[in-house]
């Protein structure tokens, strides 16, 4: 009769390596750098807010040329877009 060949325990599947103190370093620095962008855009008079969108906000944006076909899945592009849209209207 064939057996399987032992499988190994569970929690040695999932354990990691442990990050060490250069990623607690890392993410402090990530922090640092997202406090200093937040009061320099609070400064300058500008804020972040959240928006919800749906396809057809997007579709506008591509028809506009706001927007490029190729970068209707990245959320950072359709966020430019959709700042620099309003931005346009809000300036006339």
């Amino acid at each position: 009769m064939l057996r399987r060949p032992p499988r190994p325990h569970a929690n040695r599947m999932r354990r990691q390596a442990h990050p060490g103190p250069d990623a607690a370093d890392r993410k402090r620095e990530q922090r640092r750098l997202a406090q200093r962008d937040y009061r320099r855009r609070l400064d300058a008079g500008h804020i972040t807010v959240v928006v919800e969108i749906d396809n057809a906000v997007i579709e506008m944006l591509v028809t506009n040329r706001w927007l490029l076909d190729c970068e209707c899945d990245d959320r950072k592009k359709i966020g430019a877009a959709l700042s620099a849209m309003v931005a346009d209207a809000a300036n006339g």
